[in-house]
């Protein structure tokens, strides 16, 4: 009896952290990156990392559980390069180029401890190297980007991001 007056207590008095925590300020950026700094334009041959960021912009901490970073690396297309060609007239072709991992990644995560991200805080939660998957070859001179849409399971709901990064290598 004590603990549900307590409970119904701190619901009327908006104490719940999920009641507190407001989702739409967690931010997601793809990061192009090379020796830890963030780029855009690569010379060729160089091994670029993809990274997910997160930006905590909300007034209260966020748990990353480990499980959202393995449905992160086994939602389709994240992470997935495609070449942006212009044709002589003006046409715009896209052709996939592969992924810096390779794809179905099993994530044992059971009984590891969540990442707490505080207010204001950013972090890089996931980083690929290119040469991560043996079957890729260097990126050949072009304008290259990324699209994906992140979906994870938060507060017993689906939220989503979508995201891109666009970098050229010369």
């Amino acid at each position: 009896m004590i603990s549900l007056i307590i409970g119904l207590v701190m619901m009327g008095f908006g104490c719940g952290e999920e009641d507190s925590f407001n989702i739409s300020k967690i931010d997601f950026e793809i990061l192009t990156m090379h020796n830890d700094i963030e780029k855009v334009i690569f010379e060729s041959g160089t091994d670029i990392v993809f990274a997910l960021k997160i930006y905590n912009n909300s007034g209260s901490d966020f748990e990353w559980h480990n499980d959202y970073s393995c449905m992160v690396l086994n939602q389709e297309n994240f992470l997935l390069i495609k070449m942006k060609i212009i044709t002589e007239d003006d046409n715009i072709i896209v052709n996939p180029v592969g992924l810096p991992y390779k794809p179905t990644i099993n994530c044992p995560t059971i009984n590891l401890p969540s990442k707490v991200i505080a207010p204001g805080e950013s972090v890089i939660l996931i980083g690929v190297p290119w040469s991560n998957n043996p079957e890729n070859a260097y990126l050949l001179p072009g304008t290259y980007f990324t699209e994906f849409t992140i979906v994870l399971p938060i507060n017993e709901k689906s939220e989503s991001w979508d995201l891109r990064a666009d970098f050229i290598v010369y």
